[in-house]
C-alpha cells in the first residue's frame, strides 16, 4: 500500500495543494467544501493503492544481444585518373624507368589545376562586373538641363550665360535631372583655372524634373576660367559646362 503511494509522482504536489485549498476553506468558515475536497483526495489515495503495478526491472539477456547487427561503414576508395598508357624508357640493365610517364602525369594535374583556377577567377569576375553594371543601372540619373545665369525665380534661371563680368553679384548653376531612385546625392563640383574650389552637396528625390542648383558670389580674385562639374557618390561624372568671369574695370 505505501509503496504504491510513495511510488506515485503527483501525489507530493496533490498533497500540498489540498493542504492549502482546506487551510483556506476553513479560514473562510466553508466547513463542508473542506469536507468534499478531503473526501476526494482520500478516494484518490485508493484508486491509487487498487491501481498499483509493480514494476519489473528489465536485463537484457544474451538473445537480445544476439539480435543486435552491426553495420560497417564503407567508405568508397577515391577514383583514380586512368591515363593513356605512355611509352617507358628501357635503362641498360633492363629496367623500366617511368620518371618521364610520372613527370606528364604531374604535368596533366597542374593544368588541370590551374586550368580550374582560372576558370573560377573568370566566374568570380563576371559576377563582380554583372553586380556593379546592375548597380549602377539602378542608380542612374539624367541631366536633362545644365547651364548657368545670373538668377533664379520661382526656381527658373533667369539670363543664361556663360560670360560675367564683376558687374554681376552672383552666377547661379541649374540642373535639371530625371532620378528613378527613391532619393540621391549630387554634387556640384565649381573649379577655378583648373584648381577644385567648392563642393557643393545636394539632395534629389524621385522625379522626372527634380530642380537644383548652386551658386558662387563674383569677387575680384575669381576672375578667369571656371568649370563645374556634376557628379554622384560613386565619382561618376554626368555633365560639365564652362564660363569665363572678365575684369571690365581695367581701364
Amino acid at each position: 500500500m505505501f509503496d504504491a503511494i510513495k511510488n506515485d509522482p503527483a501525489i507530493f504536489e496533490i498533497t500540498i495543494v489540498l493542504i492549502i485549498l482546506v487551510s483556506v476553506a476553513l479560514w473562510q468558515k466553508l466547513n463542508r467544501t473542506a469536507m468534499i475536497m478531503g473526501l476526494v483526495y482520500f478516494l484518490y489515495l485508493i484508486f491509487i493503492v487498487f491501481n498499483f503495478v509493480p514494476s519489473i526491472e528489465q536485463v537484457p539477456t544474451d538473445d537480445f544481444q544476439d539480435n543486435v547487427v552491426s553495420k560497417e561503414i564503407k567508405i568508397d576508395p577515391i577514383p583514380k585518373v586512368i591515363d593513356q598508357p605512355e611509352k617507358s624508357e628501357i635503362n641498360d640493365d633492363g629496367s623500366i624507368d617511368n620518371s618521364q610517364k610520372s613527370i606528364k602525369i604531374q604535368e596533366k594535374t597542374k593544368a588541370l589545376t590551374e586550368n580550374s583556377v582560372q576558370e573560377k577567377t573568370e566566374s568570380n569576375e563576371r559576377d563582380i562586373n554583372t553586380n556593379f553594371i546592375d548597380s549602377f543601372q539602378e542608380n542612374r540619373i539624367k541631366v536633362v538641363l545644365f547651364q548657368t545665369g545670373r538668377d533664379i525665380i520661382n526656381r527658373q534661371l533667369l539670363k543664361p550665360d556663360s560670360l560675367f563680368n564683376l558687374d554681376d553679384r552672383r552666377i547661379y548653376c541649374m540642373t535639371k535631372i530625371q532620378n528613378q531612385n527613391n532619393g540621391k546625392t549630387i554634387f556640384h563640383k565649381w573649379y577655378h583655372e583648373g584648381k577644385l574650389r567648392a563642393s557643393i552637396e545636394m539632395e534629389i528625390g524621385r522625379s522626372y524634373n527634380w530642380r537644383t542648383w548652386s551658386y558662387i558670389n563674383i569677387r575680384p580674385e575669381r576672375v578667369g576660367n571656371w568649370k563645374v562639374v556634376v557628379v554622384d557618390t560613386l565619382g561618376i561624372s554626368y555633365d560639365s559646362l564652362l564660363f569665363k568671369i572678365e575684369n571690365n574695370m581695367i581701364e
